[in-house]
């Protein structure tokens, strides 16, 4: 059968008997759900979104849906065993504001390292987080070059995943944009008064980032795709497996 090429650190997890366990109990849970196709819902963060990432390939069968936060590169660019259109994938930034350094966007460092000579993409549709906690940025699907290209990051502090205090941390940042009730969600780039860089202005609504280094005001943009946010927050129904290590 097909197969795809992965860095060996994260599949060695899969060989756990615990996962073959896990793997049991889904397939019990799956046999309940009355809709197949929004069934199986994969999640993680950082290693646990790789994670995730190979085992919606050995649960390709269950048409799973895969939402990752800050994930790194995980699998070859020619895998035909992920579906891209089933794949969320969040990227998080922030205004870093610290001690003797003059405040910069800070972008999640983990899925913009580059795993040199293994030919790894990513898959699925690309969501930034920023600032503005009332839209996000959609820069493409798999690896398509959206423009958005942004220096060697230091600071891991946008790496955060849990909890709402700081405020920045993934699931604040999805929490707040779930619980603004605007459904779909604007995917266009962020409003008016966020901050923003100039070599990145493509990140705002108007795609212009001001002198002062916020974005400039816009009409609001519709979604550039129906953005499920009850599907893509991991807001959970069916069966929800979270990997988060």
């Amino acid at each position: 059968g097909e197969s795809c090429n992965a860095r060996a650190g994260f599949a060695d997890f899969l060989l756990s008997p615990l996962v073959e366990q896990g793997a049991a109990d889904l397939a019990v849970c799956a046999s309940t759900c009355t809709d197949p196709d929004d069934c199986v819902i994969l999640t993680g963060h950082s290693q646990g979104g790789a994670i995730s990432t190979l085992a919606a390939i050995l649960l390709y069968s269950y048409n799973p849906i895969l939402i990752t936060y800050g994930q790194p590169l995980t699998v070859s660019r020619d895998c035909g065993l992920l579906r891209s259109e089933r794949i969320y994938r969040y990227v998080n930034s922030l205004l870093l504001e610290e001690e003797g350094v003059e405040p910069y966007i800070a972008y999640d460092p983990v899925p913009l390292l580059p795993a040199l000579g293994q030919g790894r993409g990513h898959y699925g549709y690309y969501l930034l987080l920023g600032d503005d906690t009332t839209a996000l940025k959609f820069l493409g699907v798999d690896d398509e070059d959206s423009g958005f290209a942004p220096g060697p990051q230091e600071s891991a502090v946008p790496h955060t995943m849990g909890g709402l205090d700081p405020p920045f941390s993934y699931e604040a940042r999805v929490t707040s944009l779930y619980n603004n009730g605007q459904f779909p969600v604007n995917v266009n780039g962020f409003s008016g008064d966020t901050p923003c860089d100039q070599e990145n202005a493509l990140l705002c609504n108007s795609d212009d980032c001001g002198v002062d280094e916020v974005c400039a005001p816009t009409s609001s943009g519709d979604s550039l795709f129906g953005l499920n946010m009850m599907t893509a927050m991991m807001i959970a129904f069916g069966c929800l497996v979270p990997i988060f290590l």
